[in-house]
């Protein structure tokens, strides 16, 4: 199954109640191969994470080791301010850096489907 992803800057759904309680915040965006039944029950297939001076250290860091723990197979960090997403593989239990991305599109094959993303419809302006 290929699937094609729209970019929408909101909240779709938690990967834990750990999220919730200890970080307190959600997924700026996630995607999952299913359709979920309730709540998540597995970790994402991706999470972009859209950081701000605000939120930097907590995506970059907390975030970054949480997704990891959880096994989320691709962690997206997107900067707006620099234009710039940086994506990251999980592979063997640690994340690795696959490229930072501006206007590519970067096929990610997951376990149930693929979704070419285009990294320039994250920046374009309506």
């Amino acid at each position: 199954m290929v699937m094609h992803m729209v970019w929408h800057p909101v909240q779709v759904l938690n990967i834990r109640v750990l999220v919730e309680k200890f970080l307190d915040k959600y997924s700026d965006v996630m995607v999952i191969c299913y359709e979920p039944k309730g709540r998540l029950t597995r970790a994402p297939e991706i999470v972009f994470e859209v950081l701000s001076k605000s939120t930097a250290k907590r995506d970059e860091i907390l975030k970054f080791d949480l997704y990891r723990e959880e096994g989320v197979k691709y962690y997206i960090l997107v900067y707006p301010d620099g234009l710039k997403a940086k994506a990251y593989e999980l592979i063997d239990g640690t994340y690795r850096k696959i490229a930072d991305f501006n206007d590519e599109i970067y096929p990610f094959e997951l376990k149930y489907c693929t979704i070419d993303f285009d990294f320039n419809f994250i920046w374009r302006k309506k």
